[in-house]
């Protein structure tokens, strides 16, 4: 008897919606589909059938007519692309949601075959309630030919010769002037480029646009006019509509072309975990030694600051003062100072013309003043010095907890006050080994995950045994049989592993950029350095 329920049919897909959703919704789709925002929402309900698509910066809707029933989907670009196969000329494919024993499945199926995607649990943005709320706003109504709107904003997008291509764009904006219509963007050191075309409406504003969105939205409507939605505030929601299809344009954030230069610029030097920030909003720039950090500061201009706090709990004495003082007199970009208790080494650059050379010598001037600074002035003038990058870890480490899946369905905490008192022996010793957050950089959830594949499948192609672990301040809790590990700062999924040497596990730890593995024993546990000889034993159940 089998344990399949069977399938749930969610639409019957005919050729003429199926082009309206690839073509016309096909430029909103997100690049990444680990994101939900890489797939097309499907949304039945109230007796219409939509579909979305959305970003952080824009959201498309098509209404694509009267439906039966209820239903939620994130419908993969890759399915829909199977429409043309599995229809087999017959004009028409059915989409269903496959229940099987083990997971859950879209299927889109017809007279050719038929296509299947898993259906992961991903959380989407409600869609429909932005767009409600947005029709809400009070707008002022114009009617502009779609042709001529997208011919001007392709023309106001091409990038005049001899501007850097590495520039950040400009913003463009869309001026209205009673029954006319404008499309603005000024260049450096040109000055304005202006289209201007007719429009029928009366209004009398200024709206910030990204004209790079702009231009592609457009193209998904079709010939005739299009009415434009401008928001009485000129940095709420621009909307389009035109039949079936409206797009929404997101509030531009007028600081975004320079944090996105700092982000480009900090991947550059320091590599693409260093986008990821800290409970205060800050990069953390350093893996060693003194802690550096970057700070994005918004205003006019701009700024990226570089610091490294060096001292901490100090008084403010005429002293202290006069030693940071003399230690910031010269032209030293990296500056000494005290706030709040606290001595900081820092510098700033202009967020908007900074470039990665002048990045890299600003971090190294700051490590160099920093290097040591702390214990000096703390022998002098008192206060406490920060501890390195890595000895924070390692107080991480020693402080964890671990469970494993040491059966089918039953965790066990096997290191921390709550262990259990004898260890189940697989073969002893075990290790326990994870490919989250490299050097304790925090990642997306699916990158931990991918890499904690990737790790698996390295050691059981060495001839490991693997159970699931967690590992962190997991406060005694033994997950249940259906329950992952959860992705945090506290608590990593990882591998409880036995039957090989532990040079297999050193060295995949170091493939994977781990700064330690631990290794279980009956009474002990060691928290091993992977490119280090630091190690530091622990009584297992202390």
């Amino acid at each position: 008897m089998s344990d399949r329920v069977e399938d749930q049919v969610l639409v019957e897909l005919d050729e003429d919606e199926w082009l309206d959703i690839t073509q016309r919704l096909r430029p909103a789709i997100g690049g990444d589909e680990h994101d939900p925002l890489g797939k097309v929402a499907l949304l039945i309900g109230e007796g219409r059938r939509r579909w979305m698509t959305f970003d952080e910066r824009h959201l498309m809707v098509l209404d694509a007519g009267e439906a039966q029933g209820d239903c939620f989907e994130l419908v993969s670009p890759r399915l829909l692309d199977a429409w043309r196969g599995v229809s087999a000329g017959s004009g028409s494919a059915v989409l269903s949601r496959r229940f099987g024993p083990e997971k859950v499945q879209l299927v889109l199926s017809g007279p050719g075959g038929s296509a299947a995607v898993d259906v992961p649990y991903q959380e989407y943005p409600a869609v429909l309630e932005i767009a409600d709320r947005q029709r809400s706003n009070e707008v002022a109504s114009v009617q502009v030919d779609s042709d001529s709107l997208l011919a001007a904003a392709n023309l106001t997008h091409r990038r005049p010769r001899g501007i850097d291509d590495e520039a950040p764009n400009p913003y463009t904006w869309l001026e209205f002037d009673g029954s006319t219509m404008a499309v603005v963007r000024w260049w450096d050191g040109l000055g304005e480029t202006r289209f201007e075309l007719p429009a029928e409406g009366e209004a009398d504003c200024k709206v910030p646009v990204a004209l790079e969105d702009l231009g592609p939205m457009i193209a998904s409507f079709g010939e005739g006019p299009v009415e434009v939605g401008i928001p009485r505030d000129a940095f709420s929601t621009l909307r389009i509509e035109q039949g079936d299809l409206a797009a929404f344009f997101m509030p531009l954030d007028p600081e975004k072309p320079g944090r996105d230069r700092v982000i480009d610029v900090l991947v550059e030097v320091f590599g693409d975990d260093v986008v990821h920030t800290d409970e205060h909003g800050d990069f953390q720039l350093g893996l060693f030694g003194v802690p550096v950090y970057a700070r994005y500061t918004s205003g006019s201009p701009s700024f990226l600051t570089i610091f490294a706090n060096v001292l901490y709990d100090v008084a403010e004495t005429p002293e202290l003062l006069a030693e940071l003082n003399k230690l910031n007199g010269n032209a030293r970009p990296a500056k000494v100072v005290l706030a709040d208790g606290v001595v900081t080494v820092c510098g700033s650059l202009v967020a908007a013309t900074i470039d990665a050379p002048e990045v890299a010598a600003l971090v190294g001037e700051v490590r160099d003043v920093a290097d040591g600074l702390g214990p000096t002035l703390a022998a002098y003038f008192g206060g406490s010095t920060g501890r390195s990058v890595e000895d924070e870890r390692w107080e991480g480490y020693l402080a964890a907890e671990i469970a494993a899946e040491v059966a089918p369905g039953r965790w066990e905490v096997l290191h921390g006050p709550d262990s259990v008192e004898d260890l189940p022996i697989f073969d002893e010793p075990m290790y326990v080994i994870t490919a989250f957050n490299p050097h304790g950089r925090v990642r997306e959830h699916w990158q931990n995950e991918q890499e904690n594949a990737r790790l698996a499948g390295q050691l059981l192609a060495a001839g490991a045994a693997l159970a699931r672990a967690v590992g962190g301040a997991i406060g005694g809790h033994v997950p249940g049989a259906a329950e992952a590990p959860s992705d945090t700062t506290v608590a990593e999924a990882s591998f409880l592993v036995w039957g090989v040497d532990e040079e297999v596990v050193a060295q995949a730890a170091r493939d994977f950029g781990q700064e330690a593995y631990f290794v279980l024993e009956d009474e002990e546990v060691s928290v091993v350095g992977a490119f280090s000889e630091r190690t530091e034993t622990i009584l297992r159940r202390g």
